[in-house]
């Protein structure tokens, strides 16, 4: 692989991340919803992360990158508001640095498990890695989406 390849898949990666990131909040999550896109985009990432190790071509590299990073683009905007969105106006400097301070221990530990796992079993062990991450945080959010409505109808129901 040549050094103008890197660049073309780094580009095939951001160009749709960015793109998915300016319309996240303003056509997706009026579109499906904050829980169901956080499923979807995570989903996603996690299909076609997944899939990566099988990929044999480089146009089909760029397309999953592309694919990988419209999914994240989507992500990382979702996280970001839904951290913040339930605290109040006076604590939100202080939420918003405990989820940097999270999001910076994800930038470190991810990538130094799955170079360990590269290390030891190959670089498809990386991508079976995060895609399994990504799965299970599938199955965090039906739990926590489902735990949020069943905690809005016992309010509903007090209330009412």
């Amino acid at each position: 692989m040549q050094t103008s390849d890197i660049g073309i898949i780094i580009f095939s990666f951001m160009i749709p991340h960015a793109i998915a990131t300016l319309f996240s909040g303003k056509i997706f999550v009026p579109l499906f919803g904050q829980w169901k896109l956080l499923k979807l985009a995570f989903g996603l990432t996690a299909i076609f992360t997944f899939c990566t190790p099988f990929i044999d071509t480089k146009g089909m590299l760029c397309l999953f990158q592309g694919l990988t990073g419209f999914s994240l683009g989507i992500l990382f905007p979702l996280f970001l508001g839904m951290a913040v969105e339930s605290i109040p106006l006076e604590r939100r400097a202080t939420a918003m640095g405990a989820y940097q301070a999270i999001y910076a221990f994800g930038m470190f530990a991810g990538p130094f498990i799955a170079g360990v796992l590269n290390s030891y079993l190959g670089i498809s062990a990386g991508f079976y890695f995060s895609g399994l991450l990504a799965f299970v945080a599938v199955f965090f959010i039906i739990v926590w989406n489902h735990s949020e409505s069943t905690a809005n109808e016992q309010k509903l129901k007090l209330n009412g």
